[in-house]
């Protein structure tokens, strides 16, 4: 090793030890520079292209964290707005004694003007947000209304729109899942296989566990009960010692008994 570089690999280590940066960050920064020092002519023109495209990658990140931020707010109002279309729903298949007929009027106004604003913000959302984790989980809990209702089809339809995007494998798990579920509810287990089939080997316990789950009572409506009970021993094996594993278990005995 030559002085001058025995020069500034001390200087290298008394940077490091002084800015406290990990060790990956000031070497490969030292050799960049290094570099663009021995070729600077030929450097000017890409360093321009570097900063340049530095500088659009931080509007970008900055960009896409506002967006994300206004994706939340709206997520939260049509949340808001869902619950409250619950629990006006939930007052009129269970109405109280003491309800009026003017209240029952002013509840059927409210929530019609609810499910309009909701139906707004959605297409919104989709429209201005649709490439969001935000939207993706709006299109989610979308899909549990129309799942509740009974709109199975509708509910399968939104759930798709989120496996076709490009997204965290959480999200799509839980489309997967959910996917299953509806389709299931709708007497179309070979369908709900596939897509249990999608949400199963998740890295989250609950959604891989729902998935198995969910195939395995396709596997007992289709007649194909060994495999129904295979799953069963495979998620009491997977999980001992948990809630996971004593509902398998219970699921067996009550799949045997038929």
């Amino acid at each position: 090793m030559s002085q001058g570089e025995e020069k500034f690999h001390h200087r290298e280590r008394f940077d490091r030890k002084e800015l406290k940066r990990p060790d990956e960050f000031l070497s490969v920064s030292a050799k960049v520079l290094r570099w663009v020092g021995a070729h600077r002519r030929g450097m000017l023109g890409l360093c321009g292209v570097v900063f340049i495209s530095a500088g659009a990658i931080s509007g970008y990140l900055y960009w896409a964290e506002r967006k994300s931020e206004r994706a939340s707010e709206l997520y939260h109002q049509i949340v808001k707005e869902l619950e409250e279309i619950q629990q006006l729903r939930a007052r009129q298949t269970f109405p109280s004694p003491e309800q009026k007929g003017e209240d029952r009027a002013k509840d059927e106004k409210r929530l019609s003007e609810l499910l309009a604003s909701a139906s707004e913000k959605q297409q919104r959302m989709n429209q201005k947000f649709g490439d969001t984790g935000i939207a993706a989980f709006a299109l989610i809990e979308e899909g549990g209304g129309k799942a509740k209702e009974g709109k199975y089809d509708e509910a399968a339809a939104l759930y798709k729109r989120v496996l076709e995007k490009k997204l965290p494998s959480f999200l799509k798990d839980m489309a997967a899942v959910n996917l299953g579920y509806v389709l299931e509810a709708s007497g179309k287990c070979e369908e709900a296989l596939s897509a249990y089939q999608k949400g199963e080997g998740s890295g989250y316990a609950f959604l891989n566990v729902s998935a198995l789950w969910g195939k395995a009572r396709c596997y007992e409506i289709l007649g194909r009960k060994g495999e129904a009970a295979a799953i069963y021993d495979k998620v009491a094996a997977e999980y001992p010692a948990t809630p996971y594993e004593r509902k398998s278990h219970i699921f067996k005995e009550l799949q045997e008994s038929k």
